[in-house]
């Protein structure tokens, strides 16, 4: 009996954290600065 409960209440928390996963967060724009020379098939913005 307590093997099931324990079954019940572990799926049931994995569910609700899964939930909170895939829910939308707040924040703003993602600024990245455009790639420039010999890096610009690259995404890195530091070159070298």
């Amino acid at each position: 009996m307590f093997r099931r409960v324990a079954i019940v209440a572990g799926l049931g928390l994995a569910l609700v954290a899964a939930a909170q996963a895939e829910g939308p967060r707040k924040g703003g724009t993602i600024r990245m600065t455009a790639p420039y020379g010999s890096s610009f098939t690259s995404l890195d913005i530091h070159t070298t």
